[in-house]
């Protein structure tokens, strides 16, 4: 069943006086079923970052539509967005500077109960300790400052705060390029593990085609934002058609299966 349906999206910027409008996104056209990954690779600048920011909210939608469990959010109200939050959750590139350095990690992963739970502080801090241990921390953590965590446990933090109310739709923008390889696999796994036992989907946007490979069922290839091709997994990397897509490729490095199996 589809969860996400994007048809014909385009999102558009003004550049001043006298001059056209800036196409960020030109006509996309995309879908993500329940429990799938859907991996959206380009370079930087093809557009692909807008239209994650589009499904979320973060950017105006100029045309097209965005269709999310059957309902048009293309120009949803503030108030409906705050209701779609709960079922719509975010990982960005940069785990630091997403989360409140003032804040313990216990009150940052807390804070999407209170909004969309009505759960006792017992209960809420039950949640947030399980949650903990699921992505690979201490419940003890939860009394610590982001500050004192590394990079890949941050992200790891992240992840937990996007997946505290359980949400059927994942933006990963960007999520382990910050990351050295070893801890990206950390990250990756842990994604794909809670993936498997939460069953949400994931909209998977990354510059790197090796990562979308390991991640996705599904890869669509943007340029200058505009789909170039898009096809399963196995498909893109057997036998691209698209120019583009065959750079790429040919780019990207071959995962050694000793040292990239994303093994834990």
């Amino acid at each position: 069943m589809t969860l996400l349906e994007v048809s014909g999206l385009r999102v558009t910027y003004p550049q001043g006086f006298r001059r056209p409008d800036f196409n960020a996104v030109n006509g996309v056209d995309l879908e993500i079923g329940e429990g799938e990954t859907i991996g959206l690779v380009g370079e930087s600048g093809s557009g692909k970052s807008t239209i994650g920011n589009a499904v979320l909210g973060l950017a105006p939608v100029s045309g097209g539509s965005i269709r999310f469990d059957g309902k048009d959010i293309s120009k949803a109200k503030p108030r409906q967005r705050r209701l779609l939050s709960e079922h719509m959750q975010v990982v960005f590139q940069d785990p630091y500077g997403s989360l409140n350095p003032s804040r313990t990690i216990g009150q940052t992963l807390a804070e999407p109960l209170r909004v969309h739970r009505d759960l006792s502080p017992t209960a809420t801090r039950s949640e947030v300790s399980a949650m903990l241990e699921r992505v690979g921390l201490r419940d003890s953590d939860a009394q610590r400052y982001p500050a004192a965590f590394s990079g890949g446990q941050r992200q790891r933090i992240a992840v937990a705060r996007a997946l505290m109310v359980r949400p059927k739709l994942v933006v990963c923008d960007e999520a382990v390029s910050a990351l050295d390889l070893s801890t990206q696999a950390q990250v990756l796994n842990l994604l794909k593990d809670l993936q498997a036992e939460m069953g949400m989907s994931i909209l998977f946007i990354s510059h790197d085609l090796a990562v979308v490979r390991y991640m996705s069922s599904r890869i669509v290839v943007l340029y200058r934002g505009e789909v170039m091709e898009r096809g399963t997994t196995r498909d893109i990397y057997a036998s691209p058609t698209h120019p583009y897509t065959q750079k790429l490729v040919a780019a990207a490095p071959i995962p050694d299966p000793d040292r990239r199996t994303m093994q834990t």
